[in-house]
């Protein structure tokens, strides 16, 4: 240590003041005092950005280690579909998604015991339920294999790939009763509960009347056909298209079809958004004329059990030359449609077989269940088949597990029929099918006559009544530019007036088509959910929802509407209509749909902003159809045109006379489409602000209804129930 006098005489040597730091202390001291000026206060941008990357950090580890712990539910996808149905959901679905109210406690009635609770100080798993089989049981596929299959000694091979499809189901599903109980829970049918007698020959009508379909089909060498309309769920939004519930269940019961001799096809014709109408207006175009078996998937678009739309589908349905066996997927709370079901069946005797899909109340108590004791149909039930991102997975969409079970029971029902149709090759009288016919004449809808409706358009929905108490179903026809369809696509129509036929849809179109016609195209919405599906590879979809656009400036869009009787020779009832005869005579009705797409303000009002003539003659008393099942998003989509009583018949010859012809050779000329005669349409904006693609007036479908006065079936059908057409 160094003394002060010591240190005193050392500074005075280098020349330093008392009590002042040495050189080097001073040079480190300026150094200080010349940063902390700018040390002193970082601007706020800076602070702003270390507090604000701190928090973000801190939130994203405590939700990743939420989630870790709670996986993350599924929330309604808006971009693919919410041009489609998600937005339009009704929130009673979303409750029954949740499972939530009192369908949970009544479930446990049905339950022969209850589920062991487990100890506190050591869980246990809980066994499985054991279910009270109700009547339906006494005729599903196992307790038909013991009563036929058991001294069976043909079809052999038949016997045994259903005998597969039942282990396979009572393995997927927790045991032979398990599998059982899920029949019987997921699925309503109106025929079992009232036989009493269980004997060899007794057999429900239902199941009867499907046995016998499929029988038909073996006999005629034909192929046995489903045609699946609906929503989204049907179409197997969320999914791979080849994951929807419709073609599992193809690739389930092929081959039991084949071992009968009987090809199976299945048609996925579902359209996601699409309303019970127009769809329902269009069967024939989405399906052919002749499927054996049909679906009803609306119920999103129709809250509350409403049954006013699927009686209006049921009529139209019926005019199918087979009277196709119905398939209704619908939430378990719509008691009023079952009812009308049932009335139909067990009362009028006119819906011979229809089987309603409703897997809320039977997979309930597996769901509850904890994941590791569940069988394993009910593993990863909210796990989708398509890519992570891809759109359209959202609460109300079933994901892959619960397709696979719709398939399964849809199969098991179906799997009963084909072993009705095997047993009767051994058992005489085992079938005495009836020969179908159209049903055109049909019982009072319930619905209407409930509602005292008036509605002008009612005679498109529900058909008019007769003197005898049978109402008559008119004629409708329906062209379309939505997809996938068979037959009747709405360009066959046009006349002119219309632009893009020929180009991708997918392409932006610019001012200079829409200058030139209505052009085919595709709406913003619909492009962009493409656009997402393209970047997974399309996922498989078929549906898609083009239309006609048109602007003030795209002119006049011309259709002619021909007469056409299904079954019929058209080029006779070509040779009785003449240009100039009175259009009455011959249609009722015009219907025009714009597409359903979500519209912003200022978009195409179709009541107001298109100028629409029939026949020659402007219409001043249009209608937009207000019905529920027509809506989309609450809004009205189609426009109901009454024919005027002087509206005349006219040609294709002579409403393109005055029109500047293409250059075309006369080699070419189709005289017979030049020469076909119908009813002439013309559509038009009158709106002078209709100028922007964003703002455009659509036409997707154009409907028409015929009288029977010039059917070759009048007579007949004024005999049978004394219409005075």
């Amino acid at each position: 240590m160094v003394s002060a006098p010591e240190d005193a005489l050392r500074r005075r040597s280098i020349a330093v003041p008392p009590g002042s730091a040495s050189p080097s202390q001073q040079e480190v001291r300026k150094k200080r005092k010349r940063k902390r000026p700018n040390e002193a206060e970082p601007p706020f941008y800076v602070l702003f950005l270390q507090v604000g990357t701190t928090l973000l950090i801190l939130v994203w580890a405590l939700h990743g280690s939420y989630r870790w712990v709670v996986p993350a539910a599924l929330a309604p996808d808006l971009g693919e579909d919410s041009y489609d149905d998600d937005v339009a959901m009704p929130v009673e679905i979303h409750e029954q998604d949740r499972n939530v109210g009192p369908l949970r406690l009544k479930m446990t009635d049905l339950l022969t015991n209850a589920y062991p609770e487990p100890h506190d100080e050591q869980p246990t798993i809980p066994a499985l339920p054991t279910w009270n089989l109700t009547a339906e049981s006494d005729f599903d596929a196992y307790a038909l294999a013991e009563r036929f299959h058991t001294n069976s000694t043909v079809n052999t091979l038949f016997w045994q790939t259903a005998a597969g499809l039942r282990r396979q189901f009572a393995k997927l599903y927790g045991g032979e009763n398990s599998a059982r109980a899920l029949l019987t829970r997921g699925l309503s049918i109106f025929g079992a509960s009232l036989i009493t007698d269980v004997s060899i020959s007794s057999l429900p009508s239902d199941l009867r009347w499907t046995a016998c379909r499929i029988q038909s089909a073996r006999i005629e060498k034909r192929p046995f056909r489903f045609a699946f309309g609906g929503y989204s769920v049907t179409v197997g939004r969320g999914n791979l298209f080849r994951q929807s519930f419709p073609l599992v269940m193809e690739k389930l019961l092929h081959t039991s079809f084949l071992t009968l001799d009987v090809d199976l096809q299945v048609n996925n014709a579902a359209i996601g958004g699409c309303p019970a109408f127009p769809y329902g207006w269009c069967m024939k175009n989405f399906w052919g004329e002749e499927p054996d078996v049909v679906s009803w998937d609306f119920a999103m678009n129709e809250a509350g059990g409403d049954p006013r739309g699927m009686e209006a589908y049921l009529r139209h349905l019926w005019q199918l030359p087979r009277q196709p066996k119905v398939i209704v997927k619908d939430t378990f709370m719509a008691t009023d449609r079952r009812l009308l079901l049932q009335t139909y069946v067990q009362q009028h005797n006119i819906l011979h077989d229809p089987v309603v899909v409703h897997t809320e109340p039977a997979v309930r108590p597996f769901l509850d269940r904890p994941e590791h004791s569940r069988p394993e149909g009910f593993l990863s039930w909210r796990e989708f088949g398509s890519p992570l991102g891809a759109p359209g997975q959202a609460l109300h969409h079933p994901a892959v597990k619960e397709h696979e079970l719709i398939a399964w029971l849809l199969t098991m029902h179906f799997l009963s029929a084909l072993q009705v149709v095997a047993a009767s090759d051994e058992v005489s009288n085992l079938l005495q099918c009836p020969t179908p016919n159209p049903n055109y004449l049909v019982p009072p809808p319930q619905t209407l006559m409930a509602n005292n409706s008036t509605d002008v358009w009612n005679t498109l929905m529900y058909g008019r009544p007769s003197h005898t108490g049978f109402w008559l179903m008119n004629q409708v026809q329906c062209r379309t530019t939505f997809e996938p369809i068979v037959d009747g696509d709405l360009s066959s129509i046009i006349v002119s007036g219309s632009e893009g036929e020929s180009l991708d849809v997918m392409l932006p179109k610019s001012k200079m088509y829409y200058n030139r016609g209505w052009v085919l195209d595709l709406s913003d919405g619909e492009k962009q959910a493409k656009r997402k599906l393209n970047i997974f590879g399309g996922l498989g979809f078929l549906d898609s929802k083009k239309a006609y656009y048109g602007l003030k400036s795209s002119g006049t869009l011309r259709f002619l509407l021909p007469y056409e009787i299904s079954g019929s020779s058209n080029n006779t009832l070509i040779s009785q209509q003449k240009v100039g005869d009175r259009a009455k005579d011959w249609f009722q009705s015009v219907t025009i749909c714009q597409v359903n797409e979500r519209r912003e303000g200022g978009a195409c009002n179709a009541e107001q902003d298109l100028h629409l003539t029939l026949g020659g003659l402007n219409i001043t008393n249009a209608s937009m159809i207000d019905a529920a099942r027509t809506l989309y998003l609450g809004k009205k989509l189609c426009v109901y045109l009454p024919v005027p009583e002087t509206a005349l018949l006219t040609s294709r010859k002579v409403l393109t006379a005055n029109e500047t012809p293409d250059l075309v050779f006369v080699d070419n000329v189709d005289e017979e489409r030049e020469n076909r005669v119908g009813l002439a349409l013309e559509v038009s904006i009158i709106n002078n602000h209709i100028i922007r693609r964003e703002q455009a007036c659509s036409v997707s479908h154009v409907v028409w209804e015929q009288h029977w006065a010039a059917s070759p079936l009048s007579e007949s059908l004024r005999a049978a129930s004394s219409i005075d057409f």
